[in-house]
């Protein structure tokens, strides 16, 4: 990734860089293997969250911690590799898988328990049992093949009509 453009995009939004060391990611350990997700928790986390593409990205590791553990989807997903790194006005997440680095809208209603819930068809709710990786992919909305591609695409605005859809 280009983290020199991109904590330039962040900076433009309004934002405040914070730095971290891995050692000071614990929480995220499982997932650092992946650069994309390592380099942007380490290089392009904030003090505050900021806008783009209508969709609240950023914060502090604190506020990042709480994303993946103390609220759906995150609770549900992240002990399967995806990490919310951000959410909209409705509760839903913006997450990266882990092993393939592709980022997913993850509905927050569409995990409870050991279900995971998602739109077959419009209007047409269908559940799984079984909370597994598998399964949560069916789940997801695929936004981005990279990281680096959501975020410059989400920086420049070009993700709002197609994220406000999915909310």
């Amino acid at each position: 990734m280009d983290i020199d453009r991109l904590t330039r995009m962040i900076e433009i939004k309004g934002a405040r860089i914070v730095k971290y060391q891995r050692n000071d990611l614990s929480y995220f350990a499982s997932v650092l293997e992946n650069e994309d997700i390592r380099e942007y928790l380490m290089e392009c986390q904030t003090k505050e969250s900021y806008d783009a593409s209508g969709v609240f990205l950023g914060g502090d590791l604190e506020d990042q911690i709480m994303s993946n553990d103390g609220c759906a989807p995150g609770a549900y997903i992240f002990k399967y590799g995806f990490v919310v790194i951000g959410g909209s006005a409705g509760g839903n997440g913006i997450c990266v898988d882990g092993k393939t680095g592709k980022v997913y809208f993850a509905d927050h209603e569409g995990f409870v328990d050991d279900k995971v819930g998602f739109f077959e068809a419009p209007r047409k709710w269908k559940t799984v049992l079984g909370l597994n990786y598998e399964n949560i992919l069916l789940a997801l909305t695929p936004i981005a093949d990279s990281l680096e591609e959501f975020l410059l695409k989400a920086f420049n605005d070009e993700l709002t009509d197609f994220l406000e859809g999915l909310d």
